[in-house]
């Protein structure tokens, strides 16, 4: 058992996360419906959201120089996760 634990560790941990984040965005997804439950919440989470996105858009998306920093940004997060660098144009 030891054996097959030790030759396929990565698989198994892989599996393990997955079903890990499965579990916890079960989780949320109940914890969101009972706060939707509460009468004003739904219509808060609602305004949040919509304030959220304008000022995204606002901030990031409006003007060409905005547009190219968020590029960038995301594409440092990218390099990040994957672990490839790739040369800056």
């Amino acid at each position: 058992m030891t054996g097959f634990v030790k030759d396929n560790q990565r698989p198994l941990t892989t599996v393990g996360l997955l079903i890990a984040a499965l579990v916890s965005l079960r989780v949320l997804v109940a914890v969101l419906e009972v706060l939707n439950g509460i009468p004003l919440v739904q219509p808060t989470f609602e305004i949040v959201g919509m304030a959220y996105s304008g000022w995204f858009i606002y901030r990031y998306l409006l003007s060409a120089a905005t547009r190219k920093e968020l590029s960038v940004k995301v594409e440092e997060i990218k390099e990040q996760i994957t672990g490839n660098h790739s040369p800056n144009p």
